[in-house]
């Protein structure tokens, strides 16, 4: 459990365990060898790329660097890979406040499903706590790599 004060509050917040199978297939097929030419934060991923416009499900190998895609190889057909590699989902519109969690649980919660970035109308919390609530909001989320948009 944490504890914070926000606005002349004091909230107290049970924290779960964040499901980790989702990941636990990911690592076995990561490889973490330096590619040639690539920086040193660098790794592939094989799986079956979902490529939403052109509509077709083909097996690939992502090549990562500093965090960014750096390439995306087509593999032979007759290669069976039993993960997906799509893009992460954007919630156009959610009110974080409502989920009654704080940004960064928010966040740990809904990237195990797919989602990896909101853009989030804070005007509950700045109903009842003003500028200073939605400060904390905007603060909170820049805890995590997920990505907060918040609208003004």
């Amino acid at each position: 459990m944490i504890s914070f004060s926000v606005c002349q509050l004091t909230i107290t917040l049970k924290l779960f365990p964040t499901p980790i199978f989702l990941m636990d297939d990911v690592h076995k097929t990561i490889s973490h060898q330096h590619l040639p030419g690539a920086g040193v934060n660098s790794f592939s991923v094989k799986g079956n790329i979902v490529d939403i416009p052109m509509k077709k499900i083909y097996p690939g190998k992502v090549f990562i660097e500093d965090g960014k895609i750096r390439s995306i190889e087509k593999l032979s057909m007759d290669q069976k890979l039993s993960n997906f590699i799509l893009p992460g989902f954007i919630d156009a519109h959610v009110h974080i406040e409502s989920s009654m969690l704080v940004p960064s649980e928010f966040a740990r919660l809904a990237v195990v499903h797919g989602t990896v970035a909101t853009i989030s109308d804070p005007h509950e919390i700045a109903n009842v706590c003003g500028l200073q609530g939605v400060e904390f909001m905007i603060e909170n989320g820049k805890t995590v790599p997920f990505k907060f948009h918040f609208a003004q």
